[in-house]
């Protein structure tokens, strides 16, 4: 036994001594740390040499060693070191004995023992050296939980021996044992090689496009996530295929290494097979009996907005679909490959896939381990819903409607096209319940727009829904192409799409009407206009109700209005048309400020005419004024003029629309 300060190194067996770590330490006063220091400084490794075998004039042959070398009861110590290479360095090359050359003595917390006790690994009450290292698996001695250890006979490529990490050879280790017919060292039960070490199947993994996805659970209904999530594929190939330590995974982390069990996940030809989630101490559901290829898997998560899912074999990507929120996603319904899709290219495709429509044994849609119903076509590729402003108030009558792009059905022509497959509704009911349940909708048949023409391929169809109440409205509209198996539902969203997303729903707010309660029954008193010439009086007590600009309530009532100044008269609201007028005192008061002189309307003199404003302050009467062109014609005023001020009056020589060009006259000079 070498002892190196107060730790015991294992005894070493003589054959192998010089390829072994060897500490010797010479007596020396130090103590603590140094002394330490200074044992560890005498541990050697081997030089190179050491390693290599001595030539033939310095091989001990054991068949003709002397008893006292190689004989039962000689002391392993004593053999020659020597005749296996260098010896490491020892103490005295190390220092000076000291001043008991005669004895080592190491010293490590008041440890002393004697030279001859070191070298021969006698240490009475000290340290057992297994206790100190533990054991080393690969030093030829069995010891602790070590099955074997048959020191450098260790091997893991050599049948029969001992391995490295010091258990037995045993069935799974990659090296065939006596008693063993294979060992491929795998879990794969139906390779070549089966784990009980005796010949399989040697079933084919699947190649790139061989086994496709062809239904998808993201997001199960029936059961919780990730529970009732599931993947179908398909077997394209003419063999059955082994899918044993194929690894299901995603983009991600997410990963599971298939059919490492006993029975193995097997697939035949153009047959179908099911992957389920199923969770730690969970099984596979009843309806999972033997004869169905059904494959458990874990840590493998379906995202319900964008996620992927990718089979690989023998490090081959035989299949992936990749999804995100353009495709059909909904909660409870598998997504299910269109059959006009099978491969590994077409599948890749939103278009091809739809939310499947059949029931199955759980309660959720789907059709798992049976061939998938065809997609039906899309009713549009695109619709967009409004309502026509400004909105109704309680009561009245709400136009909505929807416009629709679907290549080959509208853009047939500029105006709306009529396609017979083609069955579109227009639907009103309570916001944000749509997607819950259209049946408590109201869905009606809307009629194409009349005098509708677009050059981009839409159509418009609009409706009406008659006395609305107050209160807030959703607005949709759906399509069908297949007598309403499936229907797109439209929304307000800008550009128009094919998706109905909640955020995107039209909603109209229908107001009380303000006028319901409102009484029109004070009419305005009566008053004057135009100069104090016009007189303006309601005809009735009762108005009617009318919204300003602001919502806000007014009254509109009908009046009646007289011209005074035809009358020779001046208006008074309190007495109507009364009084007179005095003609102009002073030139100026009332002027010409507009002539007709060469009509285009009608021929002169019939369509000429001229107006006259009063500047005064006051009222003035006309009749009796003249009219003068120059020295060669005059007239006089008639008729009763007052023209009241600021007013104008027009005077013509006609008063016929129809010739004078459509003037109306207050006189005519003939």
């Amino acid at each position: 036994m070498i002892l190196c300060g107060s730790r015991a190194l294992r005894r070493v067996p003589a054959p192998w001594r010089s390829e072994r770590l060897l500490c010797a330490k010479a007596a020396t006063p130090l103590r603590g740390a140094l002394a330490l220091s200074m044992a560890l400084m005498a541990c050697a490794v081997p030089q190179e040499s050491a390693l290599q075998a001595p030539d033939e004039s310095s091989r001990v042959d054991s068949a003709s060693r002397p008893d006292d070398v190689g004989g039962p009861e000689h002391h392993e110590d004593d053999v020659d070191v020597a005749a296996r290479g260098p010896r490491p360095l020892d103490a005295d090359s190390l220092m000076d004995a000291g001043p008991n050359p005669d004895a080592l003595s190491v010293e490590e917390d008041s440890l002393s023992v004697p030279a001859d006790d070191v070298a021969h690994g006698d240490i009475q009450g000290g340290m057992d050296a297994a206790d100190a290292l533990g054991p080393v698996c690969g030093d030829g001695v069995l010891e602790g939980p070590e099955a074997c250890d048959d020191g450098e006979a260790n091997s893991d490529v050599a049948p029969d021996h001992c391995r490295t990490d010091c258990t037995l050879p045993s069935c799974g280790d990659a090296v065939v044992d006596t008693g063993e017919e294979c060992d491929d060292g795998d879990l794969d039960n139906t390779d070549a090689c089966t784990r009980s070490c005796v010949p399989g199947l040697n079933l084919a993994k699947p190649q790139a496009g061989q086994v496709i996805f062809t239904e998808i659970m993201v997001d199960p209904a029936a059961m919780e996530d990730p529970s009732g999530e599931w993947l179908e594929v398909l077997n394209l190939s003419d063999e059955v295929l082994s899918l044993s330590s194929c690894v299901l995974r995603d983009e991600g982390t997410d990963a599971w290494v298939l059919g490492l069990d006993d029975v193995g996940a097997l697939l035949g030809p153009g047959l179908y097979g099911v992957m389920m989630f199923i969770g730690e101490g969970a099984s596979l559901p009843p309806s999972a009996n033997a004869g169905m290829s059904v494959f458990a898997y874990q840590n493998v998560l379906l995202a319900n907005t964008s996620d992927s899912v990718i089979l690989e074999c023998e490090g081959v990507e035989v299949d992936r679909v990749t999804w995100d929120t353009s495709w059909p996603i909904e909660e409870g319904a598998s997504l299910s490959l269109d059959p006009i899709a099978l491969g590994a290219a077409d599948n890749d495709l939103a278009e091809v896939w739809c939310a499947a429509m059949t029931p199955f044994e759980i309660g959720d849609l789907g059709t798992p381990m049976s061939v998938n119903p065809t997609c039906p076509p899309p009713a549009l590729d695109a619709c967009r819903v409004f309502y026509e402003e400004p909105l109704p108030l309680s009561g009245g009558l709400l136009h909505f409607g929807v416009d629709i792009v679907e290549a080959g059905v509208t853009d047939v022509s500029l105006g709306v096209d009529v396609f017979e497959d083609l069955i579109l509704e227009l639907g009103i009911g309570a916001p944000g319940t749509l997607e819950q349940d259209p049946s408590v909708w109201t869905w009606i048949t809307p009629s194409a727009a009349s005098d509708w023409l677009n050059t981009e391929g839409i159509d418009r169809w609009v409706a009406s829904v008659d006395d609305v109440q107050t209160g807030l409205y959703g607005l949709a509209a759906r399509a069908t192409l297949d007598g309403g198996e499936t229907w797109v539902y439209c929304d307000g969203s800008e550009p128009a799409d094919d998706v109905y997303e909640l955020d995107a729903e039209v909603i109209a707010e229908i107001s009380l009407d303000p006028c319901a309660e409102f009484v029109c029954d004070q009419p305005p008193q009566p008053y004057c206009a135009a100069g104090d010439t016009v007189y303006v009086a309601t005809t009735g007590p009762e108005g009617v109700c009318t919204l300003e600009p602001d919502g806000g309530p007014s009254c509109l009532y009908a009046t009646q209005e007289t011209d005074c100044g035809l009358l020779g008269k001046v208006c008074s609201p309190e007495e109507g048309c009364h009084g007179s007028a005095v003609m102009p005192l002073s030139a100026g008061e009332v002027i010409i400020t507009e002539l007709m002189i060469r009509p285009l309307m009608g021929l002169p003199p019939n369509a000429q005419w001229l107006e006259v404003t009063n500047l005064d302050a006051a009222p003035r009467d006309l009749q009796g004024c003249q009219l003068f062109v120059g020295s060669l014609w005059s007239v006089e005023i008639d008729a009763p003029m007052v023209i009241g001020h600021s007013e104008r009056r027009l005077f013509g020589a006609l008063d016929v629309l129809a010739v004078n060009g459509g003037v109306s006259l207050d006189w005519a000079w003939g």
